[in-house]
């Protein structure tokens, strides 16, 4: 993912939204009692993808979170269902509607193209 045209207070809120996303993944993984590479098998990822994306070595794009979700056997409703229930705990400093806006319209695209690709 590209940041070089991003405000400094949407580089912010990017860090702090791939750092609950980061939480939010293991969290699921590790409730379900998976492997990371049994995630990236399912998901046809690389084996240590899903690890590098837990450990904030790798910024995933929104396809890529598609496809762990997928590897842990969720549909991108019940991802986004999780994720909107994961976020209600969380204090977020960054205003909601800031990262609404700069993720949905890349969603609804990469939702559709997954959609389709089913």
């Amino acid at each position: 993912m590209r940041h070089n045209n991003l405000t400094s207070r949407q580089k912010r809120a990017l860090r702090l939204y791939t750092g609950y996303l980061r939480e939010f993944l293991r969290e699921v993984r590790e409730n379900q009692g998976i492997s990371q590479e049994d995630v990236a098998v399912k998901a046809r990822l690389g084996t240590k993808v899903v690890g590098r994306i837990e450990r904030g070595e790798n910024e995933p794009r929104l396809s890529t979170i598609l496809l762990i979700g997928q590897g842990l056997g969720l549909t991108p409703e019940e991802m986004f269902e999780k994720w909107s229930s994961f976020l209600q705990g969380k204090e977020l400093k960054t205003p909601r509607k800031l990262l609404d806006r700069f993720f949905s319209e890349d969603g609804k695209k990469q939702i559709e193209i997954w959609e389709e690709a089913e």
